[in-house]
């Protein structure tokens, strides 16, 4: 009965040594995988530094159009909010509930006009359930530093035209 339950223990030992072995390997992967998705964004942020605030303001445009299209009741309030975010107006497909902005890439150098205010062409993709449309804007960036609390911060305001 000892013999049998050392060898039980010994064959447990090992399995456990095993199975943490292989964990380890699952998390070098894992953390190599983490670390490469990691790069790249920052490359498409190098090469067009505002992509973000871009992408979710050209996004915020399309819902505030979609939300229009479906509470007309607040078309007043809608319409001042798109005004701020454009000063032409951006076509928006037919009878579709929802859009999703995919695809930002620019288009060009990015101008500087000033100090404040800089100007970059750039190409993106709208999709919903049954359209899938490429375009092309101009996104004007105004970055101006603020104080908050004693702590300088940079406003960043987008706003879109037509090419």
């Amino acid at each position: 009965m000892k013999k049998l339950v050392s060898i039980l223990c010994t064959v447990f030992l090992i399995g456990c040594a095993n199975v943490s072995e292989e964990k380890q390997f699952a998390t070098s992967d894992m953390t190599e995988r983490e670390a490469t998705e990691e790069v790249a964004p920052l490359e498409v942020e190098e090469a067009f530094p505002f992509a973000t605030v871009t992408e979710q303001k050209l996004q915020e445009y399309f819902d505030l159009l979609v939300l229009k299209n479906k509470h007309p009741e607040l078309k007043e309030t809608i319409v001042t909010q798109l005004k701020q975010l454009t000063t032409d107006s951006i076509t928006f497909p037919k009878g579709q509930d929802a859009v999703d902005v995919k695809n930002l890439s620019p288009l060009g150098p990015l101008v500087k006009i000033n100090d404040t205010l800089q100007e970059q062409s750039f190409q993106y993709t709208i999709a919903s359930k049954s359209i899938l449309k490429t375009d092309t804007l101009t996104v004007q960036i105004s970055s101006k530093p603020i104080q908050i609390d004693g702590i300088e911060t940079l406003t960043t305001k987008v706003v879109f035209r037509k090419n």
